[in-house]
């Protein structure tokens, strides 16, 4: 993520020249301080497109934190926000997910006091969503991309902590940009929404992993695949057929194919989204609620909507050794996916310690830089004979995520 401007909004002057140091230090341009939230909003108005990323407090005098985040949200403000308060970790989550569902582009929020390690591990989660206002893809750079098959797709594993080995993967796009190598693709995804051309990039994406698994089975591995599906697709009732159409040709079981939503993007849609997801289930694809715990699905929704996986979101996975509230999260969770006879996958895993507590205390998968980063196609098969054996080794001992203390 380009930090060439940040706005950091705290009525505690110390914790504002401790930001300011600290974003410096991180490759930040330039750090604007305000003292309170009215401040803050002024200089949002005065300068709409400036700042790539916001800091923000929740108690602070004049305007609080929530109503700047409701304000930023209305005002369809493009960079990233970061909340860092002294408020109790309920607080916290509330507001990072009424922010969420308010349009604002969160990408966490922090307990202070500024960890500048969590810090930047957030800001280094936005480097792979990088704000509108940096994002300028034509409808033609969007077909050429399309037409040169430049959008291709990179294979992050995903370790079955039942069996120990890789059988799935998922999906990621990259853009081929030529003579740099494989690029963030997120300018030409929100393009494609933009522009109604989402369905064929998906599908594209879907008939190449096809055709490579093709290849990837005659060497003795038949591999399961995750893809992020934009909520408009939902809402397409020849979706079904689409997809099925692309599998047909090229060989591959539905049954191989898990397709993730974001859990907040179910909050806009409820019959037709029903009618698409049920025909999907039949037809054998597995679906996947992503980021799980930072949405707004309600024990309702998951008895309506026919998930078969819960897919734990990073930020409790990462936190999950140090923070009471993070294992409450993800032991209700695992909780959760055993009534409903759901698989679940902790993403973000980054250390042999997580990999160890998420496999005693039941998940399904985990997937993370402690197990690959993604992978050029090209680069799969070697991966896996290299690596074939590897994750069967016995976990140490250790209570049940269950039991630990909360």
């Amino acid at each position: 993520m380009v930090l060439r401007n940040v706005l950091v909004i705290d009525d505690d002057p110390l914790f504002r020249v401790v930001a300011e140091e600290t974003l410096l230090a991180l490759g930040a341009g330039e750090v604007v301080l305000a003292r309170d939230g009215a401040e803050g909003l002024q200089m949002v108005a005065d300068r709409p497109e400036a700042f790539d990323l916001i800091l923000c407090d929740l108690n602070m005098p004049n305007i609080d934190g929530v109503l700047v985040l409701r304000e930023l949200g209305s005002r369809h403000y493009s960079g990233a926000l970061i909340v860092v308060s002294s408020e109790n970790r309920a607080v916290i989550e509330t507001v990072d997910a009424m922010a969420r569902l308010a349009g604002v582009r969160m990408l966490g929020a922090l307990k202070k006091p500024l960890n500048a390690t969590k810090l930047q591990k957030l800001i280094l989660l936005g480097a792979s969503q990088p704000s509108a206002q940096m994002i300028e893809v034509s409808r033609e750079e969007v077909r050429a991309a399309l037409d040169a098959n430049a959008i291709v797709p990179v294979y992050q594993p995903k370790l079955d902590l039942v069996k120990g080995e890789i059988n799935n993967f998922e999906v990621l796009a990259r853009y081929a940009q030529p003579g740099a190598g494989l690029q963030s693709a997120y300018g030409y995804l929100l393009a494609s929404e933009s522009f109604g051309m989402m369905l064929e990039l998906t599908l594209r994406q879907i008939e190449q992993v096809a055709l490579q698994a093709r290849s990837w089975r005659a060497d003795g591995f038949d591999l399961g695949f995750a893809f992020n599906i934009s909520p408009s697709l939902l809402l397409d009732k020849n979706f079904p057929e689409r997809i099925m159409s692309v599998l047909d040709e090229t060989g591959l079981s539905p049954h191989m194919v898990t397709l993730e939503v974001t859990e907040n993007q179910f909050v806009k849609y409820s019959a037709d989204v029903l009618e698409v997801l049920s025909r999907l289930r039949i037809k054998g694809f597995r679906l996947s609620v992503d980021d799980f715990g930072t949405g707004a699905t309600s024990f309702e929704q998951l008895r309506l909507y026919p998930f078969s996986e819960l897919k734990l979101d990073l930020i409790f996975v990462q936190d999950v050794l140090t923070d009471s509230f993070a294992r409450l999260a993800v032991a209700t969770s695992l909780k959760l996916a055993r009534l409903l006879n759901m698989s679940v996958v902790a993403e973000g895993v980054e250390t042999q310690e997580q990999l160890d507590y998420f496999r005693k205390a039941g998940a399904t998968f985990a997937q993370g830089y402690m197990i690959a980063r993604p992978l050029a196609g090209k680069d799969v098969m070697a991966w896996l004979q290299e690596n074939h054996g590897q994750w069967t080794s016995p976990v140490p001992d250790q209570p049940d995520a269950d039991a630990q203390s909360v």
